[in-house]
C-alpha cells in the first residue's frame, strides 16, 4: 500500500467530489445553503480534513458551517467511509459532546477552537472557524460566545450577567507571550497553563472570574490585528459561539 504522505493525503482531499452532496443541500432548500456559502463550507471542509491529516494529534473545531457539511458527508456512510480510508486509512469520527460538560469542558472547547485557529492562520492563512461554530447548551443556562474582531476594530468583551455568577472570558495575549490558559471551575483553583511552541504565534486564554465579582475584560488590540474576546451573553440565547466574520452566528 502507498505510503500516505502528507502530500498524498492532501492531494486526496483536494480530488474530493462534492457536487452531488451540494446539489442535495440546495434541492432540499434549507434557508441556510446558497451556492455561495457551499463554496466557503466546502473551501472551508478541506481545510479541516488537511488539517486532521498533517497534525491528527490536534483536535481541529470547525465552524458551524463547516460541521453542517461535514455531517452531509457523514450522511452518505459509504461515500464517507471510503473517503475516509482512502485519505486517513481509518474513518475520522465526530464527537458531537464536545464543550457540553460544564465550565471546564466548555473552556476546553474553546482553548481547541483558538488552537485550530492558529494552526489554520499558519497552513492557510486564514481561520478555521471563519463562519461560526456553535454548541447547544441548555435552554436554562447563559450562553458563551467568542467574536473575532474585524482587523481594523478595537475589540473588547464585557459581563453582564449577575455579579453572583462567575464569568468567563478571552483575549488575545502579547504576540510574544504565547499560551493556552483557562481556570479550573472553582475559583479558589489555581488556573493551569500550556505554552505553545513557536513564540511567534497568538496566545489564547480563558479564565474564571471569582464568583462573587462582577467579571469584566477588554482590550484594545493594535487596529492591524484581529482580537478573540469572550462574553456572556443573555439567558435566552444559550450557545457557544466564536465568530470571525462580522455577521452573528445562527445559533
Amino acid at each position: 500500500m502507498q505510503d500516505r504522505t502528507i502530500d498524498i493525503m492532501w492531494q486526496a482531499i483536494d480530488a474530493l467530489d462534492f457536487s452531488r452532496m451540494k446539489a442535495k443541500l440546495l434541492h432540499q432548500k434549507h434557508a441556510h445553503w446558497s451556492p455561495e456559502s457551499l463554496e466557503q463550507a466546502e473551501s472551508g471542509y478541506r481545510q479541516f480534513l488537511k488539517l486532521a491529516a498533517k497534525h491528527p494529534d490536534t483536535p481541529a473545531v470547525p465552524s458551524e458551517q463547516v460541521d453542517a457539511f461535514w455531517h452531509a458527508h457523514i450522511l452518505d456512510t459509504r461515500r464517507y467511509a471510503s473517503d475516509c480510508e482512502r485519505i486517513f486509512g481509518y474513518v475520522l469520527h465526530h464527537d458531537p459532546y464536545v464543550g457540553i460538560d460544564g465550565p471546564e469542558d466548555e473552556a476546553r472547547l474553546l482553548q481547541m477552537a483558538a488552537a485550530s485557529d492558529a494552526l489554520s492562520m499558519r497552513e492557510f492563512g486564514s481561520p478555521l472557524t471563519s463562519a461560526a461554530y456553535c454548541a447547544r447548551a441548555a435552554a436554562d443556562e447563559p450562553a458563551y460566545c467568542a467574536r473575532m474582531a474585524k482587523a481594523e476594530e478595537a475589540a473588547y468583551c464585557a459581563r453582564i450577567a449577575r455579579t453572583e455568577e462567575p464569568a468567563y472570558c478571552a483575549r488575545m495575549a502579547k504576540v510574544e507571550d504565547p499560551a493556552y490558559c483557562a481556570r479550573m471551575a472553582k475559583a479558589e483553583e489555581p488556573a493551569y497553563c500550556a505554552r505553545m511552541a513557536k513564540a511567534e504565534e497568538p496566545a489564547y486564554c480563558a479564565r474564571m472570574a471569582k464568583a462573587e465579582e462582577a467579571a469584566y475584560c477588554a482590550r484594545i488590540a493594535r487596529t492591524e490585528d484581529p482580537a478573540y474576546c469572550a462574553r456572556i451573553a443573555n439567558a435566552g440565547a444559550p450557545a457557544y459561539c466564536a465568530l470571525s466574520s462580522p455577521r452573528a452566528a445562527a445559533c
